[in-house]
Parts: C-alpha cells; sequence; structure tokens
C-alpha cells in the first residue's frame, strides 16, 4: 500500500510531498495528500465541495492543476466540482450546474451556461465575463452607483436586552445594485450578518 499511496501522490503531481509529516504540511499538501488517499480506493466518484475553502491563492491553483493530472488518470473518477468561484471551473470541467436556494437553475455544458446572458439571469443582476485565458473566465458583476436604488432603512419596536434597556440598532445606508439584496445590522457597535 505504501508504493501504491507513492505512485497516487507521483500521479497527481505531488510527489514533493513523499515522505513528510502529515502535521508538518500546510492546509493545501494536506488535502492533496487526502485526495490522493481517496483515489487508492479507486472510486467512480469524487466530489470536491468548496474544495478551495481555506487555500491561498497558489493552493487553489495547485489544487486545480491536481485535478488535471487525476483526469489524466487511467481509472480517473468522474469528479463533480462545487464552487461559489467561476473562475475555478477549468477546461478540465465540461458541464455547469447552477443552483439557487437548493433548486436547479441551469445545467449544460459550460460554454452555454457561462454567458453573460445566462449568468445576469442567474444573479438577477447585470455580468460580464473577463477571459483569463486557457478557458476560464471570472464573472464581474456590473455595479453601478445608482441613486434610485439607495435604501434606508428604519425599525420600530426594538427588542429589550436582558436589563430591559432597548438595544440600539443602526442600519447603514447602502447603495444596491438592482435584484441584489443586503442585509447589514450594527448592533451596539457588532456586525451582525
Amino acid at each position: 500500500e505504501l508504493n501504491w499511496a507513492r505512485d497516487m501522490l507521483t500521479s497527481i503531481g505531488a510527489s514533493a510531498l513523499i515522505g513528510r509529516k502529515y502535521r508538518e504540511l500546510s492546509q493545501g499538501e494536506k488535502q492533496t495528500v487526502l485526495i490522493a488517499r481517496s483515489l487508492m480506493d479507486q472510486p467512480d466518484l469524487i466530489i470536491f465541495d468548496e474544495a478551495s475553502s481555506g487555500l491561498d491563492l497558489f493552493a487553489r491553483e495547485k489544487l486545480l492543476r491536481q485535478i488535471h493530472h487525476i483526469k489524466q488518470l487511467d481509472h480517473a473518477p468522474t469528479m463533480i466540482y462545487v464552487t461559489h468561484h467561476a473562475e475555478e471551473i477549468t477546461k478540465d470541467m465540461t458541464h455547469v450546474l447552477l443552483l439557487k436556494h437548493g433548486r436547479v437553475v441551469e445545467q449544460g455544458p459550460k460554454e452555454n451556461i457561462l454567458t453573460p446572458h445566462v449568468l445576469s439571469k442567474f444573479y438577477q443582476a447585470p455580468v460580464s465575463l473577463i477571459d483569463l485565458g486557457d478557458e476560464r473566465l471570472f464573472v464581474k458583476p456590473d455595479i453601478r452607483n445608482d441613486k434610485a436604488n439607495k435604501w434606508t432603512y428604519t425599525f420600530s419596536n426594538l427588542p429589550e436586552n436582558s436589563k430591559g434597556k432597548a438595544i440600539s440598532y443602526t442600519v447603514r445606508e447602502v447603495e444596491v445594485p438592482q435584484g441584489y439584496v443586503v442585509t447589514e445590522t450594527v448592533q451596539d457597535g457588532n456586525n451582525i450578518i
């Protein structure tokens, strides 16, 4: 099994991790070891659920490169990559499924889904796409300084704290692009989100 583990680390481009102690690895390196370990069972499916969460920019790119290496394996599993960041969708990912509130909004080949029209409809706000090269895109919200969408909220019947004193709430005036919902409440100087 040890040789198989070494082979698996090498096959996903992580041979530099062979022989290192797990507790001394960075978060991204630990994730790589866990991915290699899961591949040892030759699964039919691997789900990467927010796999880049907690990774810095460079570790994220290494992860995406490792996914590319996994796709090249003879026994490559089907991979599902869950993300909130379209720029993480690489050329190795062929289909996109957009979810909102647990429901499928759009699905299909990525070239049909990652379009300004479909994504603007999904986000309910205009977006543009920036080509990052290598078939990767960045979704840029088109946020304008639109005074018509500026709101000030006022509260009444505020709750009391345990001492019977009304808790002070301040809601900042925010500019909201069409279709966006922004909630920010400040309670006694602390943000509550």
